[in-house]
């Protein structure tokens, strides 16, 4: 065996090895990716890397038969870098699908509620304003509901903090499951919920805020295997109109609107225009 036919095995076996290693770190990317087109190009890519490999182990038994001059030394070395650059291409793919995830995880983190697990208030803010603004450029409906859970701190003094926890991710988990996919879910405060809907006026928010209502009042919430606990919840309504310059003017609406439903004895739903005729 030459030294030359010593030299070009040796690039093929480190060039082998690389792609290998390769197929380990494609292994990782595809693990960490959601199902669909990306995860499939990088399967065909695994598939590639394969046949390079099988590719590799063929030329090394030829290399070895018939021995190698300078030519196949220079194939050898180009194989190995060719191999050393897929390698680089899978590592730096992998890093960035680990830092895509965690940006994600703390965008997500930031615009969401930890106990309730809806939007939090930052979040709420931006969509309450660009919602305000598509509706007036595309002269949209949109509408506002404001709800708060009727005497909440009762269930705390007398259940403690921990019920009142469970309360509330239940009542947040009933407001996800009896509204629009397309609807925005935020808590605002406390008890109080917010939830934003688009392209619906008045009348299709009195429809949802009487179905939440009344969702709320029949469930029972478990608080362990002894103790269910029933609640209810008073909902104000405001809907986008001419004389509004801001979405902070449909809140306000909203909030006085829920205002005046928890004068009105609670459990019940007011709106805008039922302010304006308990003001007259």
């Amino acid at each position: 065996m030459t030294l030359l036919t010593i030299i070009a095995a040796f690039f093929m076996i480190i060039g082998a090895l690389t792609l290998s290693y390769s197929l380990i770190t494609t292994k990782q990317i595809i693990a960490a990716l959601p199902t669909g087109i990306v995860s499939s190009r990088w399967l065909v890519l695994r598939k590639l890397i394969t046949f390079f490999i099988l590719a590799y182990a063929g030329f090394f038994v030829f290399t070895l038969l018939y021995g190698a001059d300078t030519s196949i030394c220079l194939i050898a070395i180009v194989f190995m870098l060719g191999a050393g650059f897929v390698h680089l291409v899978c590592q730096l793919a992998l890093i960035t699908v680990h830092d895509i995830k965690r940006i994600s995880v703390l965008e997500r983190e930031s615009t969401t509620d930890a106990l309730m697990g809806i939007f939090n208030r930052r979040y709420f803010d931006d969509a309450i304003q660009n919602e305000f603004s598509r509706a007036r450029r595309y002269q949209l409906d949109l509408a506002l509901l404001v709800l708060d859970i009727d005497h909440f701190k009762r269930c705390n003094d007398n259940y403690g903090h921990q019920a009142g926890d469970l309360v509330l991710k239940a009542f947040a988990q009933l407001i996800q499951q009896n509204t629009r996919n397309t609807d925005i879910v935020a808590r605002y405060g406390g008890e109080e919920v917010v939830v934003v809907l688009p392209s619906s006026d008045l009348s299709a928010a009195r429809i949802c805020a009487e179905k939440l209502r009344a969702c709320t009042q029949q469930s029972m919430i478990s608080i362990d295997q002894d103790l269910t606990i029933s609640i209810t919840v008073s909902i104000g309504i405001a809907s986008i109109n001419s004389t509004m310059d801001s979405s902070r003017e449909l809140f306000k609406q909203a909030d006085a609107a829920l205002y005046l439903a928890k004068q009105s004895g609670r459990n019940c739903i007011r709106t805008q225009q039922d302010v304006l005729n308990h003001q007259t």
